[in-house]
């Protein structure tokens, strides 16, 4: 299989409008700001580039697709046997970290010894601490086995001699356990176990008389504490247990003991424990998710000290207090060798890297796992073969070369860049479950582009109440927002709505009023304690930009307020700051602003325009505000011209884009912008400081130059009276 890929990003675009193209600067004039073409708008892959008609006769490769860094660090973790040296898979959910994980884990545990057995039995010399053996794998299960059998022998022997021959009974007990103690003499403290059995046999079988029943066990006190408690059984284990514990409780971890009932007593002896998942993964490895387990911190401490000190203890849960046995148990502790792989969000490792110091100590390797992934021909290839693994193993249909082609360009969409693969791969494979669901309604054999298509559209509509409603305040004019006409100190930005399960954007009025102060700008969201510490700081910078600009000979006797108007919900971020600054400028050289164009970007003390994130949202947010109000063909957004390379725009903007209905404009500089927004030249500054006449540089300088006056003037007059 082939898939290849056209890395000029131009692959199967539609063919750009002619009347959309990029103008060369007149002579002696600033460069002016660029209106972006069809084929920048979006980067379409040809399915005309696969080699293949559908995926149902590609071969499947089970490989993690471009994280190649993390199965690495993964494989680097899993092998060293240092203490200490845990692994924390680190990723948002769907990068396909569980995945990746287990392939690992099964291609290294296979060929690992298997673990021993574990046992508890009854401490003849301290009846509260059960006793711990240890079996080779399978041993386990007969050492169980021939201790039932024993004791079936053993009252055999006793009904046939006790009262005929004791002697002998004595002779043939002794070989009965000799024999026994042989063929497990590699065991360690199961002699000593065998001999205190046998003790407490002849010392029960001196309190008791023969049964002529057909129960040959009622000579024996308590039946129950002659059983063997096998708690880990690998007869059946194949190299090292790999185990996945998705309910990480302290019980479900470490054990716990199952109290039972005798004679309206609570009571608990070795048969009343219980193994974890930390018992059954001794010897191999052990996975959790942090979220989880942290969700328990009596469970997460006990974690970190049974890594620190190779060892736990089965104890009263704390789950499991409400009943008290009337003996507590000790239990001997089980040595535990294990190798733990957590895996979780990224936040979570930073929040405990920072915070917990032990966590530093014993989750010594960290497998990030990336979130993007480049746009080669190896991971289109092995996304192609995601595509056909997800429709072999869940029997959907298979899909043809234009569904393929649809889930890549979603793919760049949800990584939101044109060169680019998003990681998340289960939103890929619900794509594809559900584009399976409509290809079965309309009755196809395989899953086309169209289905893609519509996947996508139905997920939109399921998700998009809020968007509706909000748009439909903006269409009814409750919530004002003007896409024609002119308009001072105002223009229109683009918020980010994210609703977990869908995010869009929402277009919005930004207004500015200046005044004369002292070089403050109030921002009335921070006043209204409704702005987040980033947009706080974009407004700071915009009196970094006007005092290096314009109050280099003179003082910045300026005050102004910024507002998002009609906006109730907090805002942060920065990407509306050059949108703040544009309307400052606006209001201080008295030019008005075009209400048919939006802006988006960051702007820097220099006024460099920044790349923003959620740029496809934002333009296909305001495209639709334009829809509701009337396409003009005049409106369109400023975007940073760094952002062109995030551009993956829906088929609708593309299609008003070449019947030149709407446009793109990428800027670079706070000047650029303002040539778009206002039609006229931002001027340059002169070697002597001053500014190019009849410009706005000039008459925004001017509106300062003025305000320092008054304020001169005030300040002297205000001297007089003094």
């Amino acid at each position: 299989m082939r898939a290849f890929w056209n890395k000029n990003g131009k692959t199967g675009l539609i063919d750009p409008s002619p009347e959309i193209t990029n103008k060369s600067p007149s002579a002696g004039q600033m460069a002016p700001p660029v209106r972006l073409t069809l084929e920048e708008l979006c980067c379409r892959f040809s399915p005309e580039s696969l080699s293949f008609d559908t995926t149902a006769n590609l071969p499947v490769k089970h490989l993690s697709v471009g994280q190649e860094r993390a199965v690495k660090a993964i494989s680097f973790g899993l092998k060293i046997k240092s203490r200490g040296f845990n692994v924390f898979a680190s990723g948002l959910a769907g990068t396909g970290k569980d995945s990746a994980i287990l392939q690992e884990l099964n291609s290294i545990a296979r060929s690992e010894p298997v673990p021993e057995d574990i046992c508890y039995v009854y401490n003849h010399k301290n009846p509260h601490s059960p006793k711990l053996l240890y079996f080779p794998a399978g041993l386990g299960r007969k050492f169980k086995c021939e201790i039932k059998e024993l004791l079936r022998k053993t009252a055999e022997l006793f009904q046939k001699y006790y009262q005929s021959d004791y002697s002998q009974l004595l002779v043939l007990l002794d070989g009965l356990f000799g024999e026994m103690a042989q063929r497990f003499s590699t065991i360690k403290g199961l002699s000593d176990y065998l001999i205190g059995l046998k003790e407490d046999l002849f010392k029960n079988i001196g309190k008791h008389k023969p049964d002529d029943s057909s129960n040959k066990f009622s000579f024996l006190v308590a039946p129950e504490k002659y059983e063997v408690n096998l708690l880990v059984d690998n007869s059946e284990t194949t190299g090292a247990p790999v185990v996945v514990e998705r309910n990480p409780s302290y019980s479900n971890l470490f054990g716990y003991i199952q109290y039972r009932v005798e004679n309206s007593f609570v009571v608990a002896d070795h048969l009343c424990l219980q193994a974890g998942s930390v018992h059954r993964a001794r010897g191999g490895y052990l996975i959790l998710e942090v979220e989880e387990i942290l969700g328990d911190l009596h469970a997460w401490n006990a974690l970190k000290k049974l890594l620190r000190h190779g060892h736990t203890n089965i104890e009263y849960s704390p789950e499991r207090t409400s009943m008290f046995p009337g003996v507590f148990l000790k239990p001997e502790p089980i040595s535990i060798d294990l190798k733990v792989i957590l895996t979780g969000d990224p936040v979570f490792y930073q929040t405990l890297y920072n915070n917990d110091d032990e966590f530093v100590r014993i989750f010594k390797v960290k497998a990030d796992f990336a979130e993007q992934l480049s746009k080669t021909e190896e991971n289109i290839d092995g996304l192609v073969s995601f595509i056909a693994r997800i429709c072999n193993e869940e029997n959907l249909r298979h899909c043809d070369r234009t569904a393929v082609a649809r889930i890549i360009d979603y793919s760049s969409r949800l990584a939101e860049h044109k060169h680019r693969l998003s990681a998340q791969f289960e939103k890929i494979a619900d794509l594809l479950r559900e584009a399976d669901f409509h290809a079965g309604q309309n009755e196809c054999s395989f899953i086309t582009g169209e289905h893609i298509v519509l996947a996508c559209e139905a997920l939109k509509y399921r998700c998009s109440t809020m968007e509706e409603k909000i748009y439909g305040l903006i269409e009814d004019s409750t919530l004002y927002l003007d896409t024609t006409g002119w308009e001072t100190g105002q223009v229109n930005g683009v918020s980010i709505v994210n609703n977990g399960d869908y995010v869009f954007g929402v277009p919005s009025r930004i207004t500015a009023r200046t005044f004369i102060g002292a070089g403050n700008i109030i921002n009335i969201e921070r006043e209204a304690e409704m702005s987040g510490k980033i947009h706080a700081k974009g407004v700071l910078i915009l009196s970094g930009y006007l005092g290096q600009t314009y109050a280099q000979d003179k003082p910045l006797a300026l005050s102004a307020s910024i507002c998002f108007e009609q906006h109730y919900e907090e805002i942060d971020g920065d990407s509306a700051s050059s949108a703040e600054l544009y309307c400052l400028m606006s209001s201080l050289s008295g030019l008005p602003l075009r209400q048919d164009i939006a802006v988006t970007g960051s702007v820097d003390q220099r006024g460099m325009i920044q790349p923003v994130g959620g740029i496809n949202t934002k333009i296909e947010g305001f495209f639709k505000a334009c829809q509701l109000k009337g396409l003009s063909g005049t409106q369109g957004m400023i975007i940073p011209k760094d952002n062109v390379k995030n551009l993956m725009l829906s088929d609708e903007i593309l299609e008003a884009v070449k019947k030149n209905m709407f446009h793109i404009y990428a800027v670079s500089t706070i000047e650029q912008g303002l040539q778009i927004l206002t039609g006229k030249d931002p001027g340059k500054i002169s070697s002597d400081g001053s500014f190019q006449p009849d410009t706005i540089h000039f008459l925004v300088n001017q509106k300062l130059r003025d305000y320092a006056s008054v304020v001169d003037s005030y300040e002297k007059e205000k001297d007089q009276y003094l």
